[in-house]
C-alpha cells in the first residue's frame, strides 16, 4: 500500500489515541474484559487483516470438507443470534456472538494451530472490528456475509466457502477503513474515545 501525504498525517493523528486511553484500558485489562492492547500503526492493522484473511481462505476451505451436522447447527443458530441482536442494534451482544461464529467456523476445519493463529490476531483486532462494526456498517451486512459463507459450506463448495471467508474478512478491514473515516476517531468501550484523526485546516 502507497500512503499519500494525508495517510500519514491520518496514521500519525490515530497512533495519538493509545497513550490518552492507556491508563484506562490498563485497567479493564487487569480485570479481565479487555485484550492487552498493543499500539499498532494504521498499516500494521491493515497488515493483520489482510494476513487474516487469507488463513480465513484456508479455513473457509478445510471447513467446506470436513464440516460436521452439529457444527452447522451451532453455526446456524449463532446466525439467527446475531440476526436478533442487528436487529436490536445491540452491537456488544452481536460481537460475542460473532466471535463464536468465527471459532466455531475455525474450530470445524480441525486445524488447531490455524484456530489459535486466528484466534491471536482476532484479539489484536477487536477493537478494530468493533470500531468498523458500529461505524462502518458492519451490523447490517455482516450477517449476510455469515450466511454466505454457511451456504457455500453446506454445499460442501471448498472453493466458494474459501473465497466468502476471505472476501468476509477483507470487507471488515475496508469497514474499519470507513468507521475512522466517518467517524474521525477510534471509539472504544465504556465510553473512551481517541482524538479526531481529522485532518486539520
Amino acid at each position: 500500500m502507497v500512503w499519500s501525504d494525508t495517510d500519514a498525517e491520518f496514521e500519525t493523528e490515530f497512533n495519538r489515541w493509545y497513550d490518552l486511553v492507556r491508563p484506562g484500558a490498563d485497567y479493564f485489562v487487569n480485570r479481565g474484559r479487555l485484550y492487552n492492547p498493543q499500539p499498532l500503526s494504521v498499516a500494521e492493522i491493515v497488515n493483520l487483516f489482510d494476513v487474516r484473511a487469507c488463513l480465513g481462505r484456508l479455513a473457509g476451505r478445510l471447513a467446506a470438507a470436513t464440516v460436521t451436522r452439529t457444527a452447522l447447527q451451532e453455526m446456524r443458530d449463532l446466525i439467527a443470534a446475531m440476526d436478533d441482536a442487528s436487529r436490536a442494534s445491540d452491537a456488544d451482544r452481536y460481537i460475542s456472538l460473532n466471535i463464536a461464529f468465527h471459532a466455531a467456523l475455525y474450530g470445524t476445519t480441525g486445524n488447531a494451530q490455524l484456530a489459535a493463529l486466528d484466534a491471536q490476531m482476532g484479539k489484536q483486532l477487536r477493537i478494530y472490528r468493533r470500531h468498523g462494526l458500529e461505524f462502518g456498517g458492519g451490523l447490517t451486512v455482516s450477517n449476510v456475509e455469515h450466511r454466505s459463507i454457511l451456504a457455500a459450506i453446506e454445499r460442501g463448495d471448498c472453493e466458494a466457502a474459501g473465497d466468502e471467508v476471505e472476501k468476509h474478512i477483507e470487507n471488515g478491514r475496508d469497514r474499519f477503513i470507513r468507521a475512522m473515516s466517518a467517524t474521525g476517531q477510534l471509539v472504544l468501550k465504556e465510553g473512551v474515545t481517541g482524538p479526531s484523526s481529522r485532518r486539520r485546516a
